[in-house]
C-alpha cells in the first residue's frame, strides 16, 4: 500500500523552514529524518508513525487514536503509530510532528561511533545546536521563536573562548 502522499506533503509545509530536515522512502511509506535520525513517518499501512521517548510511551497509548508501533508483529519501544484520524487539523499534527523532531534530535548524530559523539563540539557548532534547541523548546511551550532565539544568542556570546 503506498503512503498517503496529502499527509506528507502537510508535513513538508510544517516542517518547511527546518534545516536540518532529510526524506527518505522507507518501510513503504515516506520517513523525515532530522540529523540522521527517523523522527517520524507517513506509514505505508496508513497513519503516521512517531518517534516518542520510551519514558513518553505509556502516557501517549492512553490518547484516542495512538496504538504501539510494531514491526513483525513486536511492539517496538520509542515508537508509536498515530491513526489518519487523530491528525486531522493542523495543530494535531503539528503536535506529533513536534514531539518526533524534539526526541530525534536529542539523539546522537549518526555516523558517530560514541568516542567521537563524546569529543566536545567546535563553539560554533554548540552554538548553532543551542539556537536549534531553545527554537524547538519555544515553539513546544508556545513561545514566540524571537525571545527563545534571543536568549541562545545571548548565550553563546557569554560563553567561553578558547584561549
Amino acid at each position: 500500500m503506498a503512503y498517503d502522499e496529502e499527509l506528507a506533503v502537510r508535513i513538508r509545509v510544517l516542517l518547511d523552514d527546518a534545516f536540518d530536515i532529510d526524506e527518505r522512502r522507507m518501510f513503504g511509506g515516506l520517513a523525515f529524518l532530522a540529523g540522521g535520525a527517523m523522527a517520524v513517518a507517513v506509514s505505508g499501512a496508513g497513519g503516521l508513525m512517531v518517534r516518542i521517548d520510551p519514558a513518553d510511551g505509556p502516557g501517549l497509548l492512553a490518547l484516542e487514536g495512538v496504538e504501539p508501533f510494531e514491526m513483525r508483529g513486536k511492539a517496538l519501544g520509542g515508537w508509536v503509530r498515530v491513526a489518519p484520524e487523530a491528525v486531522d487539523t493542523r495543530d494535531e499534527l503539528e503536535a506529533w510532528v513536534e514531539r518526533g523532531l524534539i526526541y530525534a534530535r536529542s539523539l546522537p548524530p549518526k555516523g558517530l561511533t560514541t568516542q567521537s559523539a563524546a569529543t566536545p563540539l567546535p563553539r560554533a557548532r554548540r552554538a548553532s545546536l543551542m539556537i536549534m534547541r531553545a527554537i524547538c523548546s519555544a515553539r513546544t511551550e508556545g513561545v514566540q521563536r524571537s525571545g527563545s532565539a534571543t536568549r541562545a544568542r545571548a548565550a553563546f556570546s557569554a560563553m567561553p573562548t578558547k584561549r
